[in-house]
């Protein structure tokens, strides 16, 4: 009688996983604001949102996901994020990092609320970014078509502006 319960409620837990149609993180940047991404389970995308104030009025900014969550100094996060060993590119290219985001357009008074959907980008499974780092660059991503070997591997973006922790939500 108590190993057909035990398995039922597995049963029931793997139910309630596959009809879950959504995870969420949020990455708090310091001074600046928060971006927040929903991974849609259904179609393979991820929405990131953008919330941020105080960065360079007018301008266009590389964001990126970087191999480790350590945010000391953002020199500590690492390389971009890039487990299947491919040039960098732009969110929309078929050859490019999981965390190429491309760029954020700062409006003329430093805030910026942008939306961004992508695909290639994962917050479950075997290449989950939680717990990696999201940096905004303090230049533009040339999304790999700067002709540079740098342009190949980091978008010459630029010095990182700031950084953060990408963790789970409990917002959907």
């Amino acid at each position: 009688m108590g190993i057909i319960i035990i398995i039922i409620f597995i049963i029931l837990d793997v139910d309630i996983i596959r009809m879950k149609e959504s995870v969420s993180a949020i990455v708090v940047m310091p001074s600046f604001g928060f971006v927040t991404l929903i991974e849609n389970l259904s179609d393979n995308s991820v929405i990131i949102k953008c919330k941020l104030s105080g960065l360079p009025a007018g301008k266009k900014l590389g964001m990126h996901i970087h191999q480790w969550g350590d945010i000391r100094d953002c020199l500590s996060t690492g390389p971009h994020y890039n487990p299947h060993h491919k040039h960098h590119g732009g969110p929309h290219d078929i050859i490019k990092h999981p965390g190429d985001l491309g760029n954020l357009k700062i409006k003329s008074d430093g805030s910026c609320n942008q939306r961004i959907k992508i695909t290639g980008l994962k917050l479950s499974g075997k290449y989950s970014v939680i717990g990696r780092a999201l940096v905004i660059h303090d230049g533009e991503d040339d999304l790999g078509k700067g002709g540079t070997e740098l342009s190949l591997t980091t978008g010459n973006s630029g010095k990182r502006l700031t950084c953060g922790v990408i963790g789970l939500s409990s917002q959907q």
